[in-house]
């Protein structure tokens, strides 16, 4: 997975994972990747789920779904499988291309269980109630991350790692605290524990500033505690994470599903994760996302789609409208409008720009599907009417861009438009200084020479326009023309 190093950097530039190398990591763990490992078949027999038998075709499989929809029962239940132990499910699993159902013991794989929640808690626990720390500290040597390995955990947490060093200290004495890994290892004891010998304690470098796992914050433990488990992972192993995403900011808990699934890519290893983090989740294959819907109080399970990822978590994608404009003035103006016009669904509308007219028109044109997340409508500018090939087009109101019309208002050329705040002398000062100039340029001139922001003088004399007799009208069509878009499934 490809970083950037510091030696290449900026100086004001955070070392961090490139996209393309987020989505090769994906690519590769997917069902069209390289990986040979993983669940190829799932058959579900646990009681409060739907019987039914799935096949897996990603060496990252997530069980998403919300609170109380079986997710940890059903992570427990394949570790159970997974090493042979009685279970309500059965499975078949993938190595190197080979589909092979658990037989022989020899054929068990290991399983490691991570709980991030459970092994904060407990090396938080047991480094704080240790007065000889220090001296256990110097007996051991500590590893530095590797320059990847910083890059990915400057990307999870979103700041500028210097340098990270890990202590492994003996763990043999850490409190108890009845956690995921010991429930299961009391009944199996194949199952490996990242604490069952040593636990990390960490020192990071920021800013010439170095801070140790006693004043970073529980996040930021918790997100340097998981890249420790996953990088102890051996390859062939099976890894079951109970909710990565615990203790995470908003940013970092969109990274960490991609975090997951570059250790298994670099590791050899397939990881199972419990989670509800729509923001990471969002990012990953819906091939690999396992979705826990419940009806009538049983868990059904299906594999995502793009538009179900969202039902099941009970939440919506942040926007369910993009609407694209050409330029930064047709994108107040349309701004403006729907404020004006009131519409319904202005809380979950996203305007974008793109490059011209042409990208406009191109993106009104995009297909439709049944599991679409949004509606696409491109947003053009009035004297673009009529033009072929538009495809899902909404005009803004009049016959001209939004430069032009502002220059009409300015020049007293609009009948019955609205009253300004400038004296009319210093109006006609700054036009007469500005004949000659195309109409955007001349209204930003016009803006300066009046000493008024670019973008209150296009809202206060476009509103100005609307006041006037064709202003109105032409804002009464566009009001119509308006409710005409809604997101999808809102008909």
């Amino acid at each position: 997975m490809g970083t950037l190093d510091k030696s290449e950097r900026h100086p004001t530039q955070r070392r961090t994972v490139k996209r393309k190398s987020r989505e090769d990591a994906w690519r590769r763990v997917g069902p069209d990747g390289s990986s040979g490992l993983g669940l190829a078949e799932l058959s579900i027999g646990l009681p409060g789920f739907a019987a039914v038998t799935v096949e897996v075709s990603s060496s990252v499989l997530l069980l998403c779904g919300p609170n109380a929809s079986g997710k940890s029962r059903l992570l427990r239940a394949l570790a159970r499988a997974l090493v042979g132990s009685p279970s309500d499910i059965s499975i078949k699993v993938r190595r190197d291309g080979t589909i092979c159902e658990l037989t022989d013991p020899d054929d068990f794989p290991r399983v490691v269980l991570i709980d991030p929640f459970d092994i904060c808690q407990v090396t938080r626990a047991s480094l704080l109630q240790d007065a000889n720390l220090p001296d256990r500290l110097e007996q051991v040597e500590p590893l530095t991350l590797r320059p990847n390995d910083l890059s990915v955990a400057c990307y999870l947490m979103g700041r500028d790692y210097e340098s990270i060093s890990i202590w492994e200290i003996d763990a043999d004495d850490h409190p108890s605290l009845g956690n995921f890994a010991q429930e299961l290892k009391d009944a199996d004891t194949t199952f490996v524990d990242p604490l069952a010998e040593v636990m990390p304690y960490f020192e990071v470098q920021i800013n010439g500033v170095t801070y140790s796992s006693l004043e970073l914050s529980q996040g930021e433990v918790a997100g340097l505690t998981l890249i420790w488990a996953l990088r102890r992972c051996e390859a062939g192993d099976f890894v079951l994470i109970e909710e990565p995403e615990t203790f995470l900011s908003p940013l970092s808990a969109g990274a960490v599903l991609d975090v997951v699934a570059y250790f298994a890519d670099v590791r050899r290893i397939s990881c199972i994760a419990s989670t509800h983090s729509y923001l990471g989740i969002a990012k990953a294959d819906p091939a690999g996302v396992l979705l826990h819907t419940v009806r009538s109080g049983v868990t059904e399970l299906a594999f995502a789609t793009s538009g179900s990822i969202w039902q099941t978590l009970r939440v919506q994608p942040p926007w369910r409208i993009l609407l694209t404009v050409e330029d930064v003035a047709a994108k107040q103006w349309l701004h403006h409008l729907l404020v004006k016009a009131e519409f319904t669904y202005r809380d979950v509308t996203e305007i974008r720009l793109v490059e011209g007219d042409g990208a406009v028109s191109l993106s009104g044109r995009f297909p439709r599907h049944v599991d679409e997340l949004f509606t696409v409508f491109g947003v053009l500018d009035g004297d673009m009417r009529g033009k072929k090939g538009q495809g899902r087009v909404l005009f803004l109101p009049g016959d001209h861009a939004a430069e032009p019309l502002i220059v009409s208002v300015l020049r007293g050329e609009v009948a019955g438009s609205g009253s300004l705040p400038w004296a009319d002398e210093a109006v006609s000062d700054a036009l007469e200084r500005t004949a000659g100039l195309g109409p955007k340029e001349r209204v930003e001139r016009v803006a300066h020479i009046l000493g008024v922001e670019l973008s209150i003088l296009r809202h206060t004399v476009l509103e100005a326009w609307i006041q006037s007799p064709v202003g109105a009208a032409a804002f009464a069509e566009f009001v119509e023309a308006l409710s005409s878009i809604a997101p999808p499934g809102s008909d």
